[in-house]
């Protein structure tokens, strides 16, 4: 079969299910404008838009305008004859908003990432410094109704997690019937490696995609802080691009800077690390040498580092929000509050000494859930059933 995928950045959500779907032999066309990675096969075409958006995606201007640089993208591929027998979109950017023009009679499957729901308290945990809350709500609720119009108009809706599926209205599901597949975890990848760990020191990871305050940075550096000022044999390391990604906080703040100084004033820079972004070697290798990998977020998509770090067997040090509690079951190491209050960080000593002392242990609880629950094999077998029962007449 031949399928066409739209996605802002390349690969996203959708890089196990590309690598299943040419491993099987289908032909893959992908539209994108940021290309974070390289994949090779004979039967994969990647083209990222030149043309240069003008409008930030958080806008409805935004929207409209990637809409319209994406139709452009897959006008140039039908004169070229390409015609898809499916289309995928992740429909968060406004990628898809023009395919039934273009392609009026190929079946799409949208891909929702995350609804802006009012009633979530992730807009009303805001730290103090967005005093642009007001006019936020107000650009999500323009941005919902850009991303109602693509969803309605497609024949199937995958979500990530029943957590991401619960902040889309109620009557909404009830009319589109939404399915929850997750994209998954190569378990060929990420394996464990006790030998990388660091015999009498104790490895502190956290990994996110930028360092902000959607993924509670400031209260991890203030806790770890302590940690390290209390035990010398404590390192820590940090990955992550030095960006607001997620718009809680401004854009123009460097919150690795801000760490820095907080590390500096407090005497224990000298044993942390500042890694920036990781290509996926090093990433992989940086998740086995954890002793303790930390992962916090407000109620908001997860990134890919705390599944990433369950699958390698990590101890994972976790905050109670909704959305993490539905991955890691009851395999995190630790739980702290939600909103990490309360001097979060006292009670992790114990767990300092336990990692310290054995070296060998892996959390078995953690890569079961991930094997039965997260496995990239059964997510690729997910979604071509879902792709099957859409297709009934494939051209190949």
């Amino acid at each position: 079969m031949n399928f066409l995928i739209l996605h802002h950045n390349f690969p996203g959500q959708f890089r196990a299910l590309l690598q299943g779907l040419t491993a099987n032999g289908h032909t893959v066309h992908f539209l994108c404008q940021t290309r974070f990675t390289t994949f090779k096969h004979p039967k994969a075409y990647v083209y990222k838009i030149k043309q240069q958006q003008s409008k930030p995606h958080s806008t409805l201007e935004g929207h409209f305008e990637c809409g319209l640089l994406f139709a452009n993208a897959m006008l140039a591929l039908q004169k070229n004859g390409f015609l898809p027998d499916l289309i995928i979109s992740h429909s968060g950017w406004g990628c898809g908003q023009h395919i039934h023009d273009i392609f009026p009679a190929i079946p799409v499957i949208s891909y929702l990432e995350w609804w802006f729901n009012p009633h979530n308290n992730l807009h009303s945990a805001q730290p103090p410094l967005t005093s642009h809350r007001l006019s936020f709500a107000n650009n999500n609720f323009l941005r919902n109704r850009a991303l109602l119009w693509e969803l309605i108009n497609s024949d199937r809706i995958i979500t990530p997690t029943y957590w991401q599926l619960s902040q889309l209205p109620a009557k909404l599901q009830k009319i589109t019937s939404p399915v929850v597949i997750h994209e998954g975890v190569n378990l060929s990848t990420f394996t464990p490696n006790v030998s990388l760990r660091h015999p009498g020191k104790v490895i502190i990871t956290y990994a996110t995609r930028g360092l902000e305050p959607m993924r509670y940075f400031t209260e991890f550096v203030i806790g770890v802080t302590y940690l390290l000022q209390h035990d010398n044999d404590v390192i820590v390391c940090i990955a992550g691009d030095d960006r607001v990604c997620y718009g809680l906080g401004p854009c123009d703040f460097s919150y690795k800077n801000w760490a820095i100084n907080y590390f500096k004033s407090h005497g224990v820079i000298h044993r942390v690390r500042f890694l920036g972004f990781l290509n996926h070697a090093n990433y992989i290798r940086l998740l086995q040498t954890s002793d303790i990998h930390f992962y916090f977020s407000r109620p908001f998509v997860c990134s890919w580092s705390l599944l990433d770090a369950m699958a390698i067997g990590c101890r994972v040090v976790v905050n109670q929000a909704p959305n993490i509690i539905e991955i890691v079951g009851d395999s995190a190491s630790h739980l702290v509050s939600e909103t990490l209050q309360d001097n979060w960080w006292t009670p992790l000593f114990n767990l300092i000494n336990i990692a310290k002392s054995d070296k060998s242990w892996i959390n078995t609880n953690a890569i079961n859930l991930v094997h039965l629950h997260y496995n990239a094999t059964d997510s690729y077998n997910s979604w071509f059933s879902q792709i099957r029962s859409l297709v009934t007449s494939p051209s190949e």
